[in-house]
């Protein structure tokens, strides 16, 4: 698992820091000078990828295997839930760069919580905030 973690950080991280240098450029050439400011978003929504990439390593390449199928399906309702939930007021407060801002913040909290229980058991438990609250 820790082979794929470190594969999987070394293709996404490149990705998401790519992204977010060329969305300036990348932005006007596809969207067209109509959508000025869309370059802010695909940056804002650019942490995205690294997220999900450790995110899905945690859910298939362990709570899958060790029978935590459980924690695996709760962690995914909740972000569900979280998801609809919180567009409605955040597009209200902040517009576009609200439910793009929430990804960022729900990737993160959401897969510590659930996967604090195994946060405790793997070596690298100090990197989940929330494992020290679980178990």
């Amino acid at each position: 698992m820790y082979a794929t973690f470190d594969f999987v950080t070394a293709l996404a991280l490149p990705m998401t820091m790519g992204l977010m240098v060329v969305a300036g450029n990348v932005a006007p050439y596809f969207f067209g000078n109509g959508f000025k400011g869309i370059d802010r978003v695909i940056i804002l929504e650019a942490p995205v990828i690294l997220i999900i990439a450790w995110s899905n390593v945690l859910g298939v390449q362990y709570l899958l295997p060790t029978k935590q199928t459980r924690a695996y399906t709760i962690s995914v309702i909740l972000g569900a839930l979280v998801n609809v939930v919180t567009n409605v007021p955040l597009i209200q407060l902040w517009g576009t760069r609200g439910p793009v801002s929430r990804p960022s913040c729900q990737n993160s909290r959401l897969p510590p919580t659930s996967y604090g229980g195994c946060g405790i058991k793997l070596k690298w438990a100090g990197y989940l905030p929330a494992a020290g609250n679980i178990g």
